[in-house]
């Protein structure tokens, strides 16, 4: 089982409340390792791979990866859109959430 942590990075409040910006770590360029590898295993080029790699690629679905990268992304590119553009005005309505967001992604249990 390939077990993958996301790294969400939240900084300290600034002076006006407002968090900085959420940040991924998931590098790409694991998929399309993980992708050539399975090609090279297979023929026309037949490489012997070792057990330890074999289990990683037959445990590990690639297009379900890369879909949880996407999402990922696209909810933290939409929560640092709000922060950026959320007026003094609205901070009230987003501060319960906000701070929730901030607590899950402290605790690192994603």
């Amino acid at each position: 089982m390939l077990i993958l942590f996301f790294d969400f990075q939240i900084a300290e409040y600034q002076e006006d409340k407002i968090p900085s910006s959420l940040n991924v770590n998931f590098d790409s360029e694991l998929l399309l390792l993980l992708r050539e590898v399975n090609y090279l295993a297979a023929p026309p080029f037949n490489i012997h791979l070792t057990e330890p790699v074999r289990m990683l690629l037959r445990n590990t679905d690639v297009n379900l990866l890369r879909s949880t990268a996407t999402y990922l992304e696209t909810i933290v590119s939409r929560y640092n859109d709000i922060l950026q553009n959320i007026q003094d005005t609205e901070w009230p309505l987003f501060e319960i959430k906000i701070d929730r967001i901030k607590k899950v992604c402290s605790q690192r249990s994603f």
